[in-house]
């Protein structure tokens, strides 16, 4: 279990949200084939700042959106609005693949202890939000089925 994560340092395993735990003990990361991007295993996953600093600071700080607005997942979202702050703190779990990435919010945690989970890119614009990395995973199979 812990020779799994050891090359995944900054995190002890059980801080990770179990849905992505559970995830990266089952398969470590693999390539979704019609996105042409890699979900990570735990020698890349890193925070998302750390190697996209010029994206976080082109999207700005944005806290002026409500929690009604912000808080609306599934088909009735706007994906333009998004708090880009949280940005800041996000987690990277996937490669950037034509302007798209993958994203873990550990600031919105559910009663499950699930992390707020984004599939956000500037083509969209914005991020496509989440409940939870298992919820993003399944939208994600039924696109693939339907594309």
């Amino acid at each position: 279990y812990s020779n799994r994560f050891s090359p995944f340092y900054h995190f002890s395993p059980e801080s990770l949200p179990v849905g992505y735990r559970n995830f990266l003990l089952a398969s470590n990361g693999f390539v979704i084939l019609n996105r042409h991007c890699e979900i990570y295993g735990t020698d890349k996953i890193d925070w998302f700042i750390n190697e996209n600093q010029d994206w976080v600071e082109a999207w700005g700080d944005n806290h002026d959106i409500s929690d009604e607005q912000y808080f609306q997942y599934g088909e009735h979202q706007d994906c333009c609005l998004i708090r880009s702050n949280y940005m800041r703190t996000a987690l990277q779990i996937s490669s950037t693949e034509d302007g798209d990435v993958y994203l873990l919010n550990p600031l919105i945690i559910d009663r499950r202890n699930e992390w707020e989970a984004w599939d956000f890119g500037n083509k969209n614009p914005g991020a496509f939000r989440y409940r939870s990395f298992w919820d993003m995973m399944q939208k994600l199979y039924l696109k693939s089925c339907v594309n």
